[in-house]
């Protein structure tokens, strides 16, 4: 059968406490962000590997090689280019509390990362993260 899952990217805390921990308990909760995480990216008809797909004029590395050809780069290069530079300093400069009211959150990088951090540059967290008090 088919399985939905809600692909939230807000604080979790904007939930009710009831249906955040039932939809949590029946793994219906998507809130992971490949940004925070690095395990997933976008990727441009030219190559060009960006953070998100909301990301589009942000590009982190591109697979490609050779322009002429179009050679993509190896996997052993891939790797090593993702887990360095741009890349990486983009997921350590993410992964920050927005809130202080994050700080010691159940669920902070586990279920929660405080929401797509691009929101972050239009709102301020203090004033939009509720907290789970």
């Amino acid at each position: 059968g088919v399985r939905l899952c809600f692909v939230f990217r807000l604080p979790l805390c904007l939930i009710a406490k009831d249906t955040r921990e039932e939809m949590i308990k029946e793994n219906l909760l998507i809130n992971d962000c490949n940004v925070y995480t690095g395990d997933s990216f976008a990727l441009n008809p030219d190559g060009v590997i960006l953070p998100c797909s909301h990301w589009m004029g942000y590009p982190l590395m591109s697979i490609i090689e050779n322009k002429k050809t179009n050679q993509v780069i190896s996997s052993k290069d891939f790797i090593k280019m993702w887990n360095s530079g741009k890349p990486l300093r983009l997921r350590k400069e993410m992964w920050r509390y927005r809130s202080k009211k994050c700080i010691g959150c159940e669920y902070w990088g586990k279920y929660c990362y405080a929401g797509c951090p691009l929101f972050w540059y239009k709102f301020n967290p203090e004033e939009e993260i509720p907290g789970l008090n």
